[in-house]
């Protein structure tokens, strides 16, 4: 294998079924059948594989952003952005980045790669105030939201976009020059950056690259590379990354896009590895030390005792003992595993293994974020969707356990409650 070329992974079948709706006009796109969709990327196993995409999504559509707190910062207060006309600042970042790509021969330090990147999300925050000062210079109306920023920003003319396309066009390269290392840091910026500058659709790529590109030894000239492990823990993308990502593909309605980004984030077996030793490894670590204590505990007591055979007192204490640990264990998972206060319109199906619903927590939570969004507003229309797109997400959660606005749990259905 080449190290200095990364071979980019050929198009799941979900965006190649899919990709023809997602090109389509808003009023004649049309989903595929899920007869169809569910014969060419499930077969026999329900789990579409964890592949990147090649291809860009050239969905168009736009929807309100959920991110007034990153847009609004104070970018103007800046020491390296503050002046700088937004096409300047974006030149300036772009001869930093053209130095790194230049450079193949050697692997740029993370402390050059991180302030690039911090650099560039400032300017993405910058790019976006920019394009809403008309509207800010207007005193009829209010201060402007995300949103409205980012709305503002959709209708701009070519000129004023050029901008953003080129900071989106650049960080995209700096993540897939191969001597470049992506570390959790970086990938936290980049998606920021993207979701910002309302370009979801070349999140799914970087996300294949930060388990899957080769990684660069450092001080080597030329570049050697290792071969990288893509199921092990530090492969899996963090929580709050995958969600914003998630939230991007939202923004832009585009449904397939999040069903991906679902498929590549929470259903890995990375993901997996990373909760089963982060979350579950120190209580299982606790719970098994509580016969230890308990043991010792028993001999104690039948050492301080007189009234009966050290055996017998010592057995009592223990048995007893742990018939009360054990059941409040078991109270305490069952507890955990079966709370559903939070969620929404996805629940768990009738018979999923209570281990199987606390590992797949965040999967479900991301899946029902979905559902909030693509189906209607009103709490009183839930179920009344139609369509096949929606159609087919219900049967693609189905096939994941899920139940989308299950019947025995609807108000409507249950009156007294």
């Amino acid at each position: 294998m080449n190290p200095s070329r990364l071979v980019r992974p050929q198009p799941t079948a979900i965006r190649q079924l899919c990709g023809v709706a997602l090109r389509q006009p808003v009023g004649a796109r049309q989903a595929p059948s899920f007869a169809t969709l569910s014969t060419a990327c499930f077969g026999r196993n329900p789990q579409i594989h964890r592949t990147c995409l090649s291809a860009r999504h050239a969905s168009t559509k736009s929807k309100r952003v959920q991110e007034p707190n990153t847009v609004a910062r104070n970018v103007e207060n800046d020491p390296i952005l503050a002046g700088l006309y937004a096409p300047t600042a974006v030149d300036n970042v772009e001869k930093k980045i053209n130095q790194i790509l230049a450079q193949k021969d050697t692997v740029p330090p993370e402390d050059v790669l991180v302030p690039i990147m911090r650099e560039a999300d400032k300017l993405s925050a910058l790019l976006v105030k920019s394009g809403t000062a008309e509207k800010e210079s207007n005193p009829k109306q209010g201060a402007p939201d995300a949103a409205s920023l980012l709305s503002d920003l959709d209708n701009a003319p070519p000129s004023a976009r050029l901008p953003v396309d080129k900071l989106s066009s650049l960080v995209h390269q700096l993540m897939l020059h191969p001597p470049v290392f992506i570390n959790p840091e970086m990938l936290g910026l980049y998606v920021k950056i993207q979701s910002r500058l309302r370009q979801p659709e070349k999140i799914l790529d970087v996300f294949d690259l930060y388990a899957n590109k080769p990684i660069p030894k450092p001080n080597s000239s030329p570049v050697q590379y290792k071969q990288p492990k893509p199921d092990r823990i530090l492969a899996a993308i963090p929580t709050h990354i995958a969600n914003q990502a998630v939230d991007a593909a939202l923004a832009n309605k585009d449904l397939f896009l999040a069903m991906e980004i679902v498929e590549n984030t929470f259903r890995t077996r990375s993901f997996n590895k990373a909760k089963l030793v982060r979350k579950v490894t120190v209580p299982l670590l606790g719970v098994g030390c509580l016969p230890i204590g308990l043991y010792y505990l028993a001999q104690m007591y039948a050492e301080a005792q007189t009234s009966e055979e050290h055996f017998s007192a010592a057995l009592k204490v223990y048995g007893g003992g742990a018939a009360y640990l054990a059941s409040v264990v078991g109270l305490g998972f069952v507890a955990i595993s079966t709370w559903n206060d939070q969620m929404k319109r996805v629940t768990w199906a009738r018979g999923t293994p209570l281990s199987v619903r606390y590992m797949r927590e965040e999967e479900r939570a991301a899946i029902d974020k979905i559902a909030q969004a693509v189906g209607f507003r009103e709490k009183s229309r839930w179920g009344e969707e139609e369509g096949e797109e929606w159609e087919a997400f219900v049967e693609w959660a189905a096939m994941r356990w899920m139940v989308v606005d299950a019947v025995e749990l609807q108000e409507e259905m249950n009156p007294g409650s």
